[in-house]
């Protein structure tokens, strides 16, 4: 049996569901919660004819949008899966008068123009997610990337922005902490003020058994973001603002597709 997970949450007639095409990943974080799982498996046709099935079965009767949010592994492996499963959703929904979107949550590496442009005109992709843990070296050694790889990221960032939205999520230890505001100062000189870009702190978590020193305590972090919060905002020339933490509901699940 091959295994895939679905999270959806519903609210009131709004669907959104997780779906991971493939557990493939072109990086190799050292942190990454996959490491030493991650397998070469891709959906087979007959998964893809699952999950279409299993979302039709979640649709009500006031269910007015549907959102894919795109995860990994590296989703951008298998971007014919993506594109298969979007061509027969966006079908689907048409038909029911249901209105569809999606994100992704990438590394980025092979998120090309040409896909960005597909992928937002033909697929609905609104948003993507990509990870820079800082400057060039650090990304280098924290993700297992190269120079190029460091500098393909940063071009798409840049060209991205003038179609969707796009997130930088910093996962920020206590050794990448500086380097982080380094390099969010680069990337703002590259691309520019855009609304579109949209730059923020994660907590780097172990999630092995290994008792490290690296990572931050909760508190420690918290103080961290408002820190990073009020940086960014004098980069962007802009009055800090403080927010406060947004209650999200969730829910996740396995679903269990056949072999």
């Amino acid at each position: 049996a091959y295994e895939k997970m679905a999270i959806y949450e519903r609210n009131d007639d709004r669907l959104t569901f997780v779906i991971a095409p493939t557990l493939a990943c072109n990086l190799h974080c050292h942190y990454c919660f996959e490491k030493g799982y991650q397998r070469d498996q891709f959906m087979t046709n007959e998964m893809v004819k699952d999950v279409l099935e299993y979302i039709n079965k979640q649709i009500r009767s006031n269910t007015k949008y549907v959102h894919i949010n795109w995860f990994g592994g590296e989703p951008l492996i298998a971007f014919d899966i993506i594109a298969t499963l979007s061509e027969n959703l966006i079908k689907d929904l048409q038909e029911k008068g249901i209105q569809y979107s999606a994100s992704m949550i990438t590394n980025g590496v092979l998120l090309t123009p040409e896909r960005v442009n597909i992928l937002s005109e033909k697929y609905a992709l609104k948003k993507v997610q990509i990870t820079v843990d800082g400057t060039e070296e650090i990304y280098c050694r924290q993700k297992g990337a190269t120079p190029k790889q460091f500098r393909q990221v940063l071009n798409i960032i840049k060209e991205a922005i003038k179609y969707i939205h796009v997130l930088i999520r910093f996962n920020c230890g206590k050794d990448n902490y500086d380097d982080i505001l380094e390099v969010t100062k680069q990337i703002i000189d590259y691309c520019g003020v855009n609304k579109n870009l949209n730059l923020y702190l994660a907590k780097l978590v172990d999630y092995s058994s290994k008792c490290e020193t690296g990572y931050f305590k909760q508190d420690e972090f918290d103080l961290k973001v408002i820190e990073y919060n009020q940086y960014v905002s004098r980069l962007l020339n802009k009055e800090y603002k403080p927010k406060l933490p947004r209650y999200r509901r969730s829910f996740c699940g396995q679903f269990k597709l056949r072999n």
